[in-house]
């Protein structure tokens, strides 16, 4: 587990991974003002996001946690901090996206933040805060450590008021789910799509292909051993297909881009596995940001 999250492709990539990454030096946008406003925090230059996948970090401050959100470009290997008004002070249990829309789960409070976006260049603007609708209690109004757009797995439409999720099982039988969240009110709330057969396996990152499958990061919280699990979408439900152990340390992040799904972990690292048979995993190298905890 940890704090994690998805989107759906905006466009498919064509380009192969690089060799080795190359990260840039960021910047820290000043303090929020104490309530969301449509103020800019920062004043970071613009940038051109184009179809790239977005990263984020927590990083403890002295006083305080930050949310950072970057932007990844597999081609030049550069990462590149982009400004989210009304972040700083919110610890994302995951975040997500469309070509339009960008949603954080907060941490504490298990709301989830919304902003409109403009992709390209890259503007984003404070919409509302979708709340709980029960954060005192788990298996009620809990939902973390994943998140990710909804895609349709007949249609291949994504649906703009649906996102995917983590949740809670009964906290008599224990365990955790996959959810899926409607975000059309003003309150979130969740309908069970998968239970995981054990009770000791929790998500970190979930990504939904346009080929009906999910593809999720997971562990086992007793034996510490990490998967790639995948499910389809067979009959009216979802079943799982595969679930592959692999020796990533802390894999909390999963994105696509083109032949291979890019993995960036908490210690700072970069992989990349095949999403075809024999799912080789490499590893890149180091790269920035550190502490990525979840990617869209």
């Amino acid at each position: 587990g940890g704090q994690a999250g998805t989107i759906a492709d905006i466009c498919i990539g064509s380009v192969q991974p690089p060799l080795t990454p190359t990260p840039t030096p960021t910047t820290t946008p000043t303090d929020p003002p104490p309530t969301p406003s449509n103020t800019p925090t920062s004043s970071l230059p613009p940038v051109e996001t184009d179809c790239f996948p977005l990263l984020m970090s927590n990083i403890w401050n002295g006083s305080g946690f930050q949310l950072g959100v970057y932007t990844y470009n597999p081609i030049t290997q550069l990462s590149t901090q982009i400004n989210l008004p009304q972040s700083i002070g919110l610890v994302g249990q995951g975040i997500a996206n469309t070509s339009t829309k960008l949603w954080v789960i907060d941490q504490g409070n298990f709301y989830i933040r919304e902003w409109d976006i403009t992709i390209s260049p890259w503007s984003a603007v404070w919409s509302r805060d979708i709340l709980s609708p029960n954060s005192g209690f788990p298996d009620l109004g809990w939902i973390g450590s994943s998140l990710s757009t909804y895609r349709d797995p007949i249609t291949n439409i994504v649906n703009p008021n649906l996102l995917v999720s983590m949740g809670w099982n009964d906290l008599n039988i224990g365990g955790f789910q996959i959810v899926l969240v409607d975000i059309s009110g003003t309150i979130w709330n969740k309908t069970v799509l998968y239970t995981f057969p054990s009770i000791n396996r929790s998500t970190g990152d979930i990504v939904m292909n346009q080929n009906g499958k999910m593809i999720i990061t997971t562990i086992d919280n007793i034996t510490g051993q990490n998967y790639i699990t995948q499910l389809t979408y067979v009959g009216g439900s979802w079943q799982l297909q595969l679930d592959i152990p692999i020796s990533i340390n802390n894999p909390q992040s999963i994105f696509e881009w083109g032949s291979f799904f890019y993995i960036p972990t908490t210690n700072g690292e970069l992989y990349t596995i095949q999403t075809l048979p024999p799912y080789t995993t490499s590893l890149l190298g180091k790269f920035i940001p550190n502490l990525v905890s979840d990617s869209s």
